[in-house]
């Protein structure tokens, strides 16, 4: 897992040359400079990425619980 999360920040890092398409790892550690550290914007960049996610597990929540239990019925 942390080759693949590394890999997320490594290779858009180096193959891409312009900053339209850098993607959130990028962002997020472009944020870090020589003497000071940008927390309150990496919270706000974090926060933004996390949330799509959490809507689609809030309104996807019955169907995931039911997976999980009906995968683990034996027989």
């Amino acid at each position: 897992m942390f080759i693949i999360s590394w890999h997320e920040l490594l290779i858009p890092l180096i193959l891409n040359a312009r900053p339209d398409f850098m993607t959130l790892p990028v962002v997020i550690a472009s944020l870090v400079g020589d003497v000071h550290v940008f927390f309150n914007l990496m919270m706000a960049i974090c926060l933004l990425a996390l949330l799509p996610t959490v809507v689609l597990v809030a309104l996807l929540q019955k169907y995931i619980v039911e997976g999980l239990s009906a995968g683990a019925v034996k027989g």
